[in-house]
């Protein structure tokens, strides 16, 4: 199991250091496809527990573009925006969280 696979178990013992060495994963997983919205939403997530809200933003953003019907990858988009106070951008991507599941 990865560090990324490993990195969002609550009793880890080692949280903090796990999302620190998850990064330099996942971005090296990204160098290697970076067309991956899956890999683009945990980036977002990792950046987003380290307290980097622009990148994780940009990297929501970038994961909703390659899967626009993913839900989930809204909803993580939409805590980023949460995280930055951006409550404008986060309400539109709640609303698109309820478009995407009322199209399914």
């Amino acid at each position: 199991m990865g560090v990324v696979d490993f990195l969002f178990k609550e009793d880890s013992p080692q949280k903090e250091y796990d999302r620190i060495c998850a990064l330099p994963e996942c971005n090296q997983a990204l160098a290697r496809n970076d067309k991956d919205p899956y890999l683009w939403n945990k980036r977002c997530r990792i950046l987003m527990e380290l307290g980097w809200g622009k990148e994780a933003i940009k990297a929501g953003k970038t994961a909703v573009e390659l899967e626009p019907d993913d839900p989930d990858l809204w909803e993580t988009l939409h805590d980023a925006y949460s995280g930055c106070n951006d409550r404008e951008k986060a309400d539109e991507c709640q609303k698109n969280v309820v478009s995407v599941k009322k199209n399914r």
